[in-house]
């Protein structure tokens, strides 16, 4: 492809910015059945590096603009480690969300490799990456293609050089044609679809930013529930992803309610903009097409699980079709404000909290790679909530039809004891509601 550079869009500059913070990184955990060779994952990591130009770039500043710039020689770095515990991997992951990339010449993305002590165990595969590149399924398709190099490589399959994926502009250029139609929504309009003013959040301990952590805790649904969770969606006019939100707002009001009865919750969703580009953006293209909306609720002591879903599925549909995420990533106006004074008050106000529940839903997934050589089993993902963010995170991802959950929160602004007995909450909400 040669030498290239382009300036970073309104969405990429904020995570950027937010980056120079320490916020936001984009951690991702796929648990691998098969024993990768360091040679096989090196030389298949070279190959992806060669084909998506957004891993040949570091990020440089010039004047109050980011740009992309491609290096020469730039490898994105590999570690592998040798599993000492079992929850080590989850250690490794917290870690990263703390661990910033450089100024320097450095790729925007890394990996490690947790390597099991037995063969037939599981291993890890951390593939970190700073949000500018990376959000939503882009990662997991990446990191599906990389298992196929490996397998492919193993198995002595001649590998044609790949073509390299043409560098694509930022995300509000892709939304153009989609939003062409329309009067552009006032700012204070997209501000106020947002969040309440004044949400009911939770809060145990305060503490400065720079003595916040992100911690992860994983749950795998079983396929029963999994599947008895859709139909019993489909049966009540609702999504699953409308179920995982009333789960979560449920499960934070069982707090909340001690103090305010009853209480007004928000709860955030990613919003996948890929849909809605001209020309269409393949799942595989590496890059932030994303955006987020919040929507907010009143729940009392016996909320009405399957109606608060539908509600939860209303609002955002409206939201969506008002265009609220797709103006809310596109208009200068409302993103030039974020600038890094104004998102160093954020991290202190309400300790950086802005809804008591987020969701990110990637919706099923099936891996690509047919072979049983290396074999993805779980996937988890998530980004760090310690500087901004919410309460109580959940990502989500229907992995070979069995929900993979993984649920962020920060300590000590919510102890571990909490955050265990809110997820179990959920768990036990879902569980109910599909009885």
């Amino acid at each position: 492809m040669g030498s290239f550079s382009r300036r970073l869009g309104l969405t990429e500059h904020l995570f950027a910015t937010l980056h120079s913070l320490g916020a936001m990184l984009y951690v991702n955990i796929a648990h691998i059945q098969g024993a990768v060779p360091f040679e096989i994952l090196r030389t298949a990591i070279n190959l992806l590096q060669e084909r998506h130009p957004l891993l040949q770039t570091h990020l440089q500043k010039s004047g109050d603009s980011f740009y992309f710039v491609s290096g020469t020689g730039l490898l994105i770095p590999l570690q592998v480690i040798e599993q000492e515990y079992k929850q080590q991997w989850l250690e490794i992951a917290q870690g990263e969300m703390l661990r910033t990339f450089s100024d320097e010449e450095e790729p925007l993305c890394r990996i490690t490799f947790v390597q099991a002590k037995e063969k037939t165990d599981t291993n890890q595969l951390i593939v970190t990456f700073h949000h500018a590149i990376a959000a939503g399924s882009s990662a997991l398709h990446l990191i599906d293609e990389l298992l196929s190099y490996c397998c492919d490589l193993a198995e002595g399959v001649a590998i044609t050089p790949p073509e390299a994926m043409p560098l694509q502009p930022p995300l509000e250029q892709f939304l153009e044609r989609y939003l062409s139609n329309q009067a552009p929504l006032p700012s204070t309009q997209i501000a106020s679809s947002q969040a309440d003013s004044s949400p009911t959040l939770i809060i145990e301990e305060t503490t400065t930013s720079e003595h916040r952590e992100t911690h992860l805790i994983t749950r795998l649904f079983s396929r029963s529930l999994t599947q008895h969770l859709q139909d019993r969606c489909r049966q009540e006019q609702t999504t699953v992803h409308g179920a995982l939100c009333t789960a979560m707002l449920i499960a934070a009001s069982t707090e909340t309610l001690k103090t305010s009865n009853p209480s007004l919750l928000s709860c955030s969703s990613n919003v996948d903009l890929r849909v809605f580009c001209h020309p269409p953006v393949a799942q595989s293209q590496l890059g932030c097409f994303v955006s987020a909306i919040t929507t907010t609720h009143f729940l009392d002591s016996e909320p009405d699980f399957w109606q608060l879903a539908r509600d939860c599925r209303s609002n955002i549909r409206q939201m969506i079709d008002s265009k609220v995420p797709h103006y809310q990533v596109s208009n200068p106006e409302l993103l030039k404000k974020y600038q890094v004074s104004f998102l160093t008050q954020m991290a202190e106000y309400n300790m950086g909290r802005n809804t008591a529940t987020h969701v990110s839903n990637l919706g099923k997934f099936y891996s690509k790679s047919e072979s049983e050589c290396f074999r993805l089993k779980e996937f988890y993902f998530a980004t760090g909530q310690h500087i901004v963010g919410t309460c109580l995170w959940l990502g989500v991802v229907t992995l070979n039809n069995q929900m993979n959950c993984t649920f962020a929160h920060v300590e000590p602004l919510l102890s571990k004891k909490t955050a265990e007995l809110l997820i179990n909450n959920v768990i036990m909400t879902l569980e109910n509601a599909v009885i």
